[in-house]
């Protein structure tokens, strides 16, 4: 266990212990979240079976135990099946009920006449190989300004000198700035404000898509072809996912902005067929 791993964990102990929670529930099966619920000292914690089965001694730090197969569909939906098979008495199919502030997008300049009436585009991924090409992001953007300008653009990027250089770069080749650009500026109460506000959410394999999924934002993404792409992947009517092959020199190939804005017109189509 690293450094960073062992102070978690000693001081995670004595508060969770002084809290005397009745129960704990972690679906993660990672060994150190499940460590971490035995230290909780819950009187009773439900976990779910790692797919590999986990390590010998896994079971013990659970006095209940469910197993529900991996990769059958979205992450949110496969938890979602473990509490129901646990005996929790959940109804449905799983909704996403959150209430997101409008506050930080007033704050940002986005006002409620605004709402509704733009797309918010989070072009860069923390890793390379899930990002689409420069001149794609380029041709997304002249695109959307170009075949809906109804509508305007937001683009934003994490607070890092990565992202926020690739930002530049992308900006450095469009016609016509986005009508806001938030350079690292936005945290994620903030950034999460923002895409409940859009028409639409671009972006790749990255958090924004599932915080657009969590407040009921339409979105178009692009994923690169992996084994596990069914876990991530949104998979409501509302979502548009756009899958890709790994490039050799890291990106994905075979989408191009084309495909996202035909994505993206479906989706404003499907939308105005919705009964009011």
């Amino acid at each position: 266990m690293s450094d960073t791993s062992s102070h978690t964990t000693t001081s995670f102990w004595p508060v969770a212990r002084a809290a005397r929670f009745d129960a704990g529930i972690n679906l993660n099966g990672s060994d150190r979240s499940s460590l971490l619920t035995w230290l909780s000292g819950a009187r009773w914690r439900l976990g779910r079976r790692p797919e590999d089965g986990g390590p010998w001694h896994w079971a013990y730090q659970f006095t209940h135990v469910v197993e529900v197969p991996y990769r059958t569909g979205p992450v949110w939906k496969q938890r979602w099946d473990c509490l129901k098979k646990a005996g929790i008495p959940v109804e449905g199919e799983g909704e996403f009920r959150v209430t997101i502030s409008e506050t930080p997008r007033r704050t940002a300049g986005i006002g409620p006449e605004d709402d509704g009436h733009y797309f918010h585009i989070s072009p860069f991924t923390t890793q390379d190989r899930k990002k689409l090409p420069q001149n794609e992001l380029a041709g997304l953007v002249r695109g959307l300004l170009e075949r809906l300008p109804e509508k305007r653009v937001v683009v934003s990027c994490a607070p890092n000198v990565r992202e926020r250089r690739k930002l530049a770069a992308l900006l450095a080749v469009l016609p016509v700035a986005p009508w806001r650009v938030f350079d690292g500026t936005l945290g994620l109460l903030d950034l999460a404000s923002v895409i409940a506000g859009a028409a639409v959410h671009f972006g790749g394999d990255s958090g924004a898509v599932h915080l657009a999924l969590m407040a009921g934002t339409p979105s178009v993404s692009w994923f690169r072809q992996y084994e596990g792409l069914s876990d991530w992947a949104p998979s409501r009517r509302q979502h548009r996912v756009l899958v890709g092959l790994e490039a050799a020199g890291g990106g994905i190939e075979g989408i191009g902005a084309g495909d996202l804005l035909d994505a993206a017109a479906e989706l404003l189509e499907d939308r105005k067929q919705e009964p009011p």
